[in-house]
């Protein structure tokens, strides 16, 4: 009999995988790599940047896919008036920003020091998220310019609602990673469903 799941749990596996597909979210490699070695498959035996390389240029094809999708359901010429390729562009450099900090502060730190290497993996991450939710914020104000027919890109309210949220949030996500450095991020409480 399958378990049925609640709303609460169908919203966090949505969350994951779209973090997932975008980069945001945390890698599975150090969970596909012990998985790996238990069971004998093809990644037996491959150290843990092979596992992540492999993973990583799985996530960026679903990616891109995911970008040829969005521009296809608002328009080309949306797309290029929001200036959607920089947004994606943006957003997979900082997703690559999120795996290396995973992969040297869990991967290879956390390995000899735990707290350290959870700091180094926080601070990454929190870094990605700020610049992401800052990304959003722009988007929300170029929604609303778009809605009530207001150029887009007029003035500077644009830059300053990123700046403003981007400093926001790299404040609050330094603070973040340094009183919690000693424990487990919990975006890696996912990694092993």
């Amino acid at each position: 009999m399958q378990k049925q799941l609640n709303n609460k749990e169908i919203v966090n596996k949505g969350l994951f995988y779209l973090g997932y597909i975008t980069l945001m979210g945390p890698p599975r490699a150090s969970y596909m790599h012990s998985y790996s070695t238990n069971i004998g498959a093809e990644l037996y035996s491959s150290p843990l940047w092979v596992v992540l390389m492999v993973e990583t240029a799985v996530r960026g094809a679903f990616f891109i896919m995911l970008g040829y999708l969005v521009e296809s359901i608002v328009g080309v010429v949306l797309f290029a008036k929001f200036h959607g390729d920089n947004f994606l562009k943006s957003l997979m450099v900082l997703g690559g920003i999120h795996v290396l900090a995973y992969f040297i502060g869990i991967g290879i730190i956390a390995q000899r020091e735990r707290m350290l290497g959870m700091f180094i993996y926080r601070i990454g991450r929190n870094f990605s998220y700020a610049f992401v939710v800052a990304l959003f914020s722009e988007l929300s104000i170029l929604t609303y310019q778009y809605v009530n027919d207001i150029k887009l890109f007029y003035g500077s309210f644009v830059e300053q609602g990123f700046m403003f949220t981007l400093e926001f949030f790299i404040i609050l996500g330094s603070l973040e990673a340094f009183y919690r450095r000693n424990r487990d991020a919990s975006t890696l409480t996912y990694i092993k469903d």
